[in-house]
C-alpha cells in the first residue's frame, strides 16, 4: 500500500518545482490515501522547515487541492460537506511565522472556505482580492481567480430568473446554414479564429469516427473569411453536415465572452433546431463515438434530457466545479434548465468588465445546483464517454498562429 509516508519522503529528496501537487494527484487515483491519512496538513506544515527551496505558494496549492478534494465530497449531491479541513489549513497557515497573509493562493483557499460554508459576501470579496493580486506572468490558479468572483448564489440565480434571457447588446442570430436531417448534432460556440483554426479537423475526426455527424457552428463577431473556410469544410468533408450561423457583440471582455456564446445560444438553438444537442469545446477532437454513445444510453431512452461531465473527487481549482463546460447533452425537453442558464449568465456578466474569465465554468456549475430546486429534471453523469471520446488538440497555439496569418489577423 502506498501511504502518506511514501509521498513525503519523495517531497523530501524532489528537485521539481512542484512535487507535492503532482504526487497528491496520482496517489488520489490509485489509493484512498486521503481518507486514511488525516494528519498531511500538519505533515507538510512540519516539512516546510526541511524544504525551503520549494516556495511557500506551491504548497499551498497542495493542501488547498486536498481540502477541496475532501470537502467536495457529497457538495454537488446537495449533502453538507465536512469543511473542517479548510478549517483546518486556514488556522494552521495563520499561525505560520511564514509571511504568507496576503498571498493569493492563502486568500483564495479561504475564500473557498467561506463559499462552501455559505458565506458568499464574504467569498466573493476574497476571490476579487485575489485576483486583483495577478499580474502578466500569473499562475493557471491565479488566472482562474479573476473569474471566480461571479460564482452564483441562489439569491443571484433567483434575482436572474426575472431578467433577460440574453444580452441587450447580443445580436439576433443569423443563420447561414442550417442542418439537412433532425439527427442529434454537436454545436460549438467560438470566434473567428479558433474557426479557422480547428473547426476543419472536428469535422475531419467526427467524418471519422461518428454514426452522428452533425455539427452546428455559431462564430461571434465573424470576419469574412470564415465563410470560404466553411464552405471548404463542406466540400472536404461532405459524409459531415456542417451548418453555420453567426452574430456580433460589443463587451470589454471579449475573449470571456467567446466562451460564453454557446450558452446565450442554446436555447435558440433548442427551440430553432428541435433536436438533442451535445456541446463540445471548439479546440477539441473525437477519439471515438461521444453523442451517438450517449444518445443510445439507455436512460436517455428512457427520458433523461440533461447529461453533465462531472468532476467526482477532482476540483481542478474551483471546489463548486462539479460539472465542466467542455461537454454538456441536452434535449429540448430541457429546455427551461438553457434559459436559466442563460439568465443567470447574463444576471453576471458585466458588459465593460474585465474580469470574467471562468464566468461561463461558474453559471454552469450554479444552473447544475438548482436544476434539482426549481425544475424536476434529471442528469446523468457523461463523463466516462467524453473521456473516452474527446481530446484538445495538440500544438494549440501554433495552430492559432497559423489561423491568424492565415486569415490576415494580427499576431
Amino acid at each position: 500500500m502506498y501511504t502518506l509516508n511514501d509521498i513525503l519522503k519523495q517531497v523530501r529528496t524532489a528537485s521539481v518545482k512542484n512535487p507535492l501537487i503532482t504526487s497528491l494527484r496520482l496517489e488520489w487515483n490509485r489509493h484512498a490515501v486521503y481518507a486514511a491519512e488525516h494528519s498531511i496538513i500538519d505533515d507538510i506544515f512540519d516539512l516546510l522547515s526541511e524544504v525551503r527551496n520549494l516556495k511557500v505558494r506551491n504548497w499551498l496549492y497542495g493542501l488547498w487541492y486536498d481540502a477541496s478534494v475532501r470537502s467536495e465530497n457529497g457538495f454537488w449531491d446537495g449533502k453538507v460537506p465536512d469543511i473542517s479541513i479548510f478549517q483546518r489549513l486556514r488556522d494552521r497557515v495563520d499561525a505560520e511565522s511564514i509571511s504568507v497573509e496576503g498571498m493569493a493562493y492563502h486568500i483564495i483557499a479561504k475564500a473557498s472556505m467561506q463559499y462552501i460554508e455559505g458565506d458568499w459576501y464574504s467569498a466573493n470579496t476574497l476571490y476579487r482580492k485575489a485576483a486583483a493580486l495577478h499580474n502578466a506572468n500569473h499562475s493557471s490558479l491565479i488566472g482562474q481567480a479573476i473569474g471566480a468572483h461571479t460564482v452564483s448564489s441562489m439569491q443571484d440565480y433567483l434575482r436572474a430568473q426575472s431578467g433577460q434571457e440574453t444580452p441587450s447588446w447580443l445580436s439576433e442570430i443569423l443563420w447561414v446554414s442550417e442542418p439537412k436531417s433532425d439527427d442529434p448534432l454537436y454545436f460549438v460556440g467560438c470566434d473567428s479564429v479558433y474557426f479557422a483554426a480547428f473547426a476543419a479537423d472536428l469535422c475531419k475526426s467526427i467524418d471519422q469516427v461518428e454514426s452522428l455527424k452533425n455539427i452546428h457552428f455559431h462564430v461571434s463577431n465573424p470576419i469574412d473569411e470564415i465563410y470560404t473556410i466553411h464552405k471548404k469544410i463542406v466540400s472536404d468533408h461532405s459524409g459531415v453536415d456542417v451548418s453555420l450561423s453567426v452574430g456580433n457583440f460589443d463587451v470589454q471582455d471579449e475573449k470571456a465572452a467567446h466562451t460564453c456564446i454557446r450558452f446565450w445560444r442554446l436555447p435558440e438553438i433548442l427551440r430553432r433546431l428541435d433536436r438533442p444537442v451535445i456541446i463540445v469545446d471548439a479546440d477539441g477532437i473525437l477519439k471515438e463515438p461521444v453523442l451517438s454513445n450517449i444518445v443510445a444510453d439507455r436512460r436517455c431512452v428512457a427520458g433523461v434530457n440533461l447529461g453533465f461531465r462531472r468532476f467526482v473527487n477532482y476540483p481542478n481549482v474551483h471546489p463548486w466545479r462539479g460539472v465542466s463546460a467542455n461537454c454538456l447533452f441536452i434535449k429540448p425537453q430541457a429546455l427551461d434548465f438553457s434559459i436559466g442558464l442563460a439568465k443567470i449568465l447574463n444576471y453576471s456578466f458585466d458588459r465593460s468588465g474585465a474580469n470574467h474569465w471562468w464566468i461561463d465554468q461558474n453559471a454552469l456549475g450554479t444552473a447544475y445546483k438548482m436544476r434539482t430546486k426549481f425544475t424536476n429534471l434529471t442528469s446523468i453523469d457523461v463523463g466516462a464517454y467524453a473521456a473516452r471520446g474527446l481530446a484538445l488538440f495538440e500544438a494549440k497555439g501554433e495552430k492559432l498562429r497559423a489561423a491568424k496569418e492565415s486569415i490576415g489577423l494580427s499576431i
